[in-house]
């Protein structure tokens, strides 16, 4: 610019100088010599100035370009990271679920194992007690009635049957009584391996979500700095942009200054072989070149700025952009987690309405027929020796139990009827206390889909 600004001062005074005081001669040509060996160092100075600052930029350029390359590697590793993580996650919500599932599937199991002990201790004990009467009625009266039974005998083969008959009747008492016991004995293994499967479950549910948090705040951390490289990449880019723009220009102008250098040879060489006509015309020349010079400078500084606006613009555009499309993908995230939560509320509803009533059924009766007897706990057994202690055998009451009709309850008397949901059970078996109706069932899954439930329970009267 220094130099720039000596030719152009250099010029106004030759051109003041050449209107005001006309020289002719040798002296004019030699002035006009000098002040074309003049431009021509000035060009040659604004060449190598121009060259330097555009080797500079290209250099800036060069270490800008690597630097964006390993940005981009390393933006590249951490998303791949990321996209692991999001995976890892994925694995582990599906893990949880399916934990979750399980835990409630052995709750319900525990629910029917603990009426199934219960049921089997009843049994037991009616099974001792009856088992005491018989005895205590034997020995009381062994020494009349069992001899007097024993002694009315007709015959010996007769004699012989009866006794026999009493001997089978104890043995018959002491063989139910030990497979009551037995019974339970199995029950209560069974409702502690399921206690134990439950508890390992639950430390196994809390180390998954130990870990899914440990992976969440890695992801949300990874997330984070991603970010940072993507904004760290696009300022590298700006600058990358700015710096080509740079050399770009600083070529136009290394052009512009190689053609002025020259102009300004051509100018020095016709001087000299026509110095007087050539040095006006080279001042007005060289003051029109000046102006264009500037003009063109003025022109492309204009534009320049111009272009870094835009650009600038354009940046702030697309960066909205981007804000208002992830603002987007959030809201329609939003939406998709509220309509999984109306469907999942949906289908728990479905499973409690399922659960609380067997069956379509709806009895009508007066209000002179019913006695409300509160509100009962609701769980379901099934013919099976994980439920009773042995398979399709009859219930406390001697007869075989029936689905949708028998139900299990002790403190009221067999034969009473019970209005559960709109269906009217008969109680024929024992095994809960009273409050807690246990319904039974066909099969093991009913009961389990079934699981734990409340009703308002009425006591029918015909």
């Amino acid at each position: 610019m220094f130099f720039k600004k000596l030719i152009c001062t250099l010029l106004a005074a030759a051109v003041i100088t050449g209107s005001a005081f006309p020289v002719f001669g040798a002296s004019e040509g030699t002035d006009e010599i000098a002040e074309a060996e003049v431009r021509i160092a000035a060009a040659e100075a604004e060449i190598a100035e121009a060259e330097s600052e555009k080797e500079a930029a290209q250099s800036d350029a060069q270490a800008t370009a690597d630097r964006i390359s390993v940005l981009k590697n390393e933006q590249t590793a951490l998303q791949a990271y990321l996209d692991q993580l999001n995976a890892e996650l994925v694995a582990l919500d599906q893990s949880l679920t399916k934990i979750e599932s399980e835990m409630e599937t052995k709750e319900t199991e525990i629910e029917m194992s603990k009426a199934a002990v219960e049921r089997a201790r009843i049994e037991e004990q009616n099974q001792y007690e009856e088992m005491k009467k018989r005895i205590q009625y034997m020995y009381e009266r062994s020494s009349s009635d069992y001899l007097v039974s024993l002694l009315n005998s007709g015959t010996v083969r007769e004699f012989l049957n009866r006794a026999d008959h009493f001997q089978e009747v104890n043995n018959y008492d002491r063989g139910r009584l030990a497979d009551y016991q037995e019974a339970r004995q199995i029950v209560m293994r069974q409702q502690e391996a399921l206690e134990k499967e439950e508890a390992s479950l639950e430390v196994l549910k809390s180390e998954y979500e130990t870990k899914q948090a440990e992976v969440e705040n890695l992801a949300s951390t990874t997330g984070a700095k991603i970010t940072e490289f993507t904004q760290n990449i696009s300022n590298e880019e700006l600058t990358l942009s700015n710096l080509q723009q740079k050399i770009t220009s600083q070529t136009s102008l290394l052009e512009n200054l190689t053609e002025k250098l020259a102009d300004a040879k051509a100018r020095k060489e016709e001087e000299e072989r026509k110095a007087a006509e050539a040095a006006r015309l080279a001042a007005e020349k060289a003051a029109e070149e000046a102006r264009l010079a500037a003009e063109r400078e003025a022109e492309e500084a204009r534009l320049a700025a111009e272009k870094v606006e835009a650009e600038k613009k354009a940046a702030e555009v697309a960066k909205a952009a981007e804000e208002a499309k992830a603002q987007k993908e959030q809201e329609e995230a939003l939406v998709r987690i509220e309509e999984a939560q109306k469907a999942a509320s949906a289908r728990i509803e479905a499973v409690e309405r399922d659960a609380g009533s067997s069956s379509d059924y709806t009895v009508k009766l007066r209000d002179d027929q019913l006695s409300y007897l509160g509100t009962f706990k609701l769980t379901a057994y099934c013919p099976c020796a994980q439920c009773c202690g042995w398979e399709n055998g009859p219930t406390a009451s001697g007869v075989y139990p029936t689905a949708e009709h028998t139900v299990a309850m002790a403190g009221v008397p067999f034969g009473t009827k019970l209005l559960i949901n709109g269906r009217i059970y008969t109680v024929e078996d024992l095994g809960t206390p009273y409050g807690h109706a246990d319904i039974f069932m066909n099969s093991h899954g009913t009961c389990l889909q079934f699981g734990v439930g409340y009703a308002e329970v009425y006591q029918v009267f015909e």
